[in-house]
């Protein structure tokens, strides 16, 4: 954890997802809101500028800089997202693992959004799965072979976070990861974090505050790991 925790251990593409970080930062642009999930403030509002979404929906570029480390470490052949929102952590995961990343997302004009993007950072091995995760994942997860890595960003609602999960753990390699982010975000997350890393097949849970990470490798020895890092922002 200390590799994929130190701030230090930086990888050519994160400069250059940083730059477009800061270019959604700066983009006055308005666009449409679709939002089919919880937590969002603009719920009733039918367009808001980029910047603003960008403020208010991005990752932290630490955040997303450990879940890169962890993927250049794993070279997983298969990682997914639940939720792309602008983009930017699917690029990360893209460019951090160089092999398949599926990333679903509800908003159509975000979808536009990326991929247009996607053109620009020339990232071949990213594929958007428009749509509801309720009706797109259960669809996509029966013609999926295997998974090694999930990042759930999208629903964060306690019932549909534990769905997910559970979806999502009938197709996860035998040394499988899931990053739940916002693990809390409300008391229905925290109970739903609760109930994931209690599930015997998830091994080695690990509490990073911002988000928690757990293994499902069954050769680890079960272990709860509480880790808060100061520089989430």
């Amino acid at each position: 954890m200390e590799y994929i925790l130190d701030p230090t251990i930086q990888f050519y593409h994160f400069n250059e997802l940083e730059n477009v970080r800061a270019s959604l930062l700066n983009n006055e642009n308005e666009i449409e809101i679709v939002d089919l999930g919880a937590g969002s403030s603009y719920v009733n509002t039918k367009t808001k500028k980029i910047s603003k979404v960008a403020n208010q929906q991005l990752s932290s570029a630490y955040q997303l800089q450990v879940i890169g480390r962890l993927l250049v470490l794993l070279e997983p052949n298969h990682s997914i997202e639940l939720g792309a929102s602008l983009g930017l952590s699917s690029f990360y995961l893209a460019k951090s693992s160089k092999r398949k990343v599926t990333s679903f997302e509800g908003n159509p004009a975000f979808i536009k959004l990326i991929k247009y993007q996607q053109k620009l950072l020339q990232v071949d091995n990213l594929e958007i799965i428009p749509g509801n995760f309720d009706n797109t994942l259960p669809a996509y997860l029966d013609r999926c072979k295997s998974i090694d890595v999930a990042f759930i960003d999208g629903n964060h609602r306690k019932d549909a976070t534990i769905q997910y999960f559970e979806l999502l753990l009938s197709k996860m390699s035998h040394k499988g990861i899931l990053i739940f982010d916002d693990i809390y975000w409300s008391q229905g997350m925290m109970q739903a974090w609760e109930t994931i890393k209690s599930n015997d097949r998830c091994v080695v849970s690990v509490d990073l505050y911002a988000m928690g990470i757990v293994f499902i490798d069954k050769n680890l020895i079960k272990e709860n790991i509480v880790l808060k890092p100061k520089k989430w922002r």
